[in-house]
């Protein structure tokens, strides 16, 4: 269960959830912030230093690899995502990706001619309703990533 634990805490490091505060992730293994997250993906890493930073985290090197792979699926699956939120009608619509970060925001004419008032109503609306579609994907995203890693440890034993 341990082993579970650091693969998942490696896999959710770096990455940004709105939901969640920021500063946690930047805690997690500092001290091979530069192997492991060094822009050339998590696969990606030598042998040599692969090895390294999974001995450095008291993991194996297949524990360390799934962990990076684990944690690029789950980075793709939250970028690629997409949360709409509307106001009642159609003249706002507001797009969060699954990291809860802003995609897009449209307004029509027709919201624009509706007031100030009207406008930041509906604006506020559309936006509770996709930051919630973003983090409900983002739980299920994370969820499903420890399923899978849970499967894969018991084919590791």
């Amino acid at each position: 269960m341990a082993k579970i634990s650091i693969i998942l805490l490696l896999a959710f490091s770096g990455l940004s959830l709105g939901f969640s505060p920021q500063s946690s992730s930047r805690l997690v293994a500092s001290s091979v912030q530069r192997e492991m997250f060094s822009g050339s993906g998590g696969g990606s890493d030598s042998t040599d230093e692969a090895e390294q930073a999974a001995k450095q985290m008291g993991m194996t090197l297949p524990e360390y690899q799934l962990a990076m792979r684990m944690r690029n699926e789950l980075a793709q699956t939250l970028t690629d995502f997409r949360s709409v939120g509307s106001n009642d009608g159609s003249s706002v619509k507001i797009t969060y990706d699954g990291n809860v970060r802003p995609v897009s925001i449209e307004v029509t004419d027709e919201g624009i001619a509706s007031g100030k008032d009207q406008l930041e109503k509906d604006l506020l609306k559309a936006w509770g309703v996709a930051v919630e579609g973003g983090q409900k994907a983002a739980q299920g995203a994370m969820q499903t990533m420890q399923k899978n890693i849970a499967v894969e440890m018991q084919k590791m034993m």
